[in-house]
Formats: structure tokens, C-alpha cells, sequence
């Protein structure tokens, strides 16, 4: 009896947990309209998986547009993408709030993407008007 009580506590526990993980994956404000926010998010990962990096540097808001050139972006990302082959699969998706070093919150969307060598992960930030803050690539 003792021990069927204790698996239902843990069951329940665990349960719990799951969903508030599970809710903390997607945890972006009422008004931000998600659908939006993951196909920029998709946009911007197709132009540079087809190296369009002039077209995703156009996109920048301007004040972090100053700070990097699209010959940086391409000369920086290119290698990278090239190592891990042709685009897949989407693995996974989050999305959620993160503020910035200078106290700005903006949008953040973590795409994992499969390739036939390898995968990345991108982190694509946008800030309230779905403009292009930051981008990340991590592979593996």
C-alpha cells in the first residue's frame, strides 16, 4: 500500500514536471504571435543555408546592422554550414523571451536543425516588431 501511494506521488511529480518544462519551452508573451515569429525564424535559416547572407544582413534592425557587414556574416557562417551537408529535418523548436546584456528583452527562437553530416542549432533573435537583433550557430 505504502509503496503504491509512493509511486503514484512520483508519477504525479514527474508528471508535473514534464509540464512545467514542457510549458517554459514556449513561454512568449500574450500579443506575440508565434506563428510569425517561427516562419522569420525559418526565413532567415533558409537564406543561409543557401547563402544569401546579403539578404539576411539586409534584414538586421539598423543599429546591429553598424556592427557587423554581410561579408563578416558569410565569411563567419559559410564555413560552418558547409561542414554538416544538406538540410534534413527540423528536430526541434523553442521559443521564448531572454533579455539582453544591455536590459533590452527580445524574442528568441532556438531551431534545431538535422543535415546529412551533422546538425546545428540556431539561435535567431528578433526584438517586439519581428526585426532581426542576432543570429547563433552552434553544430555538432
Amino acid at each position: 500500500m505504502i509503496k503504491s501511494t509512493i509511486k503514484k506521488i512520483t508519477l504525479c511529480a514527474l508528471i508535473l514536471i514534464s509540464v512545467l518544462t514542457l510549458g517554459a519551452c514556449s513561454s512568449l508573451p500574450d500579443g506575440v504571435d508565434e506563428e510569425k515569429l517561427k516562419n522569420s525564424a525559418y526565413d532567415i535559416i533558409t537564406m543561409l543555408d543557401e547563402g544569401r547572407y546579403d539578404e539576411v544582413y539586409a534584414l538586421f534592425r539598423s543599429d546591429v546592422a553598424q556592427t557587423v557587414d554581410a561579408d563578416n556574416l558569410r565569411d563567419t557562417l559559410e564555413p560552418v554550414l558547409s561542414s554538416i551537408g544538406s538540410f534534413t529535418q527540423i528536430k526541434r523548436e523553442r521559443y521564448k523571451t531572454q533579455t539582453s546584456e544591455e536590459g533590452e528583452e527580445y524574442l528568441l527562437c532556438q531551431i534545431t536543425v538535422e543535415y546529412s553530416d551533422g546538425a546545428a542549432t540556431f539561435g535567431v533573435g528578433f526584438d517586439y516588431d519581428y526585426t532581426l537583433i542576432g543570429i547563433s550557430v552552434l553544430t555538432r
